[in-house]
């Protein structure tokens, strides 16, 4: 027969275990919520934009070497002759450590791109902010609307030291355009395939119209007649477009041709 006091300790057991089920569940929610927050973090897109220095500022690259502690990031600024006449920098802080600006270098590829070294970043960064600075005269022009924001679990990581030549940067450059118009022209041959398919479909709707013309009269052998000239102005329609989008197709093959020379 089971005692008063062997009761209680059943129950006192029976809580305590259901505590730890509980605990358990709510360990696994927050873990979970964790895990999906940190699924969100992604890399940042090339072509993404920020107005810096007074002009748009568009991110090309970034990578971290674990090995010398530094972090290359390319971007390019428009073609105007006002942003020639300015001296570009950069102002890098990780994570709000310190006050201190990152110590950089800096090289510029052609007429409108940029790379830049940042140095001796703290081994354990989690997060980086990079901001463009134009110097007119005396003066940094620091007009803008954010910095470029980095976290280190969405950047590229090497082991190996950083290419520094401008010669590699230049060729990687024109690699990212070549890739860019490539992609370009996979979309622009789809798009194609597309309005071929769908003249396809509208010729086998008029060949079913047109042989059932001979079974309809008066108003009905009109409405036919009516539906068919609309779908051969459409066919035209999209002929154009495939003609246009050809012309698209060649005009980008010409770019890449022109950027391996």
């Amino acid at each position: 027969m089971q005692t008063y006091d062997s009761h209680k300790s059943v129950k006192r057991a029976y809580q305590r275990n259901t505590l730890l089920v509980v605990l358990f569940f709510v360990f696994l929610l927050s873990s979970n919520f964790i895990f999906r927050n940190n699924s969100k973090i992604k890399p940042m897109e090339p072509g993404t934009q920020f107005n810096q220095a007074g002009t748009t500022v568009t991110y090309i690259y970034s990578e971290y070497s674990s090995l010398s502690d530094e972090f290359v990031f390319a971007f390019s600024l428009p073609l105007s002759e006002v942003n020639a006449l300015y001296e570009y920098q950069v102002i890098a802080k990780a994570d709000k450590i310190t006050n201190e600006d990152l110590p950089f270098d800096m090289k510029k590829i052609g007429q409108d791109k940029y790379v830049v070294f940042l140095k001796e970043l703290p081994r354990k960064w989690k997060k980086l902010s990079v901001q463009v600075t134009a110097k007119d005269g005396e003066h940094d022009i620091l007009e803008g609307d954010g910095a470029f924001i980095f976290e280190r679990r969405a950047v590229k990581e090497t082991d190996k030291k950083l290419a520094k030549d401008v010669e590699h940067y230049s060729q990687f450059f024109v690699d990212t355009r070549v890739k860019t118009i490539e992609k370009t022209i996979k979309e622009t041959e789809k798009e194609i395939q597309e309005l071929k398919s769908n003249n396809d479909k509208i010729r086998a709707v008029n060949k079913q119209l047109k042989d059932s013309e001979s079974q309809e009269t008066g108003e009905e052998l009109e409405a036919i007649k009516t539906k068919q000239q609309d779908n051969e102005s459409q066919i035209k329609m999209n002929d154009d477009a495939i003609k246009e989008l050809e012309i698209k197709i060649k005009d980008n093959e010409e770019k890449i041709e022109a950027l391996k020379k």
